[in-house]
């Protein structure tokens, strides 16, 4: 890792060892989710509201964590399972979610702790159940 590279929750939880072998997608993860459609806002306060969205559909790419994009941010990120993965349990057809992020503003290796990460994460979007879809037990 370089001096300047601040790791982040994709990076510590690793990338697929095989980068041309197969993907998980949301829908393998919960197969009951017919369609998905969720807009991943990130920024500073109220700047979240004007970011570029991360978009997550059914056929994207399982991934538990979004990166934080503040460039001083170390670990940062939202679990975007725990959003999605509550909202299926419980059948909710819309998710609407705010979280900080979870990592501190930090030294370039990550030793010096400047302070939390102000960044907020704004999670909204709707969820299409398929109609025989077995119940989900947790």
């Amino acid at each position: 890792m370089s001096i300047r590279k601040r790791e982040k929750w994709s990076e510590i939880l690793g990338q697929p060892v095989d980068p041309l072998g197969p993907r998980t997608t949301w829908r393998d993860v919960w197969p009951q989710i017919e369609k998905m459609r969720l807009e991943v806002r990130q920024g500073k306060g109220w700047m979240s509201d004007r970011a570029e969205p991360q978009i997550i559909t059914e056929t994207s790419t399982y991934q538990k964590f979004v990166d934080c994009r503040n460039t001083f941010c170390v670990r940062g990120g939202v679990n975007t399972s725990e959003a999605i993965g509550d909202a299926v349990t419980e059948g909710q057809t819309s998710i609407d979610v705010s979280k900080s992020c979870c990592g501190y503003e930090g030294s370039p290796k990550g030793t010096r702790r400047y302070g939390p990460c102000l960044f907020r994460f704004h999670v909204q979007g709707t969820i299409r159940y398929r109609v025989n879809a077995e119940p989900v037990q947790r």
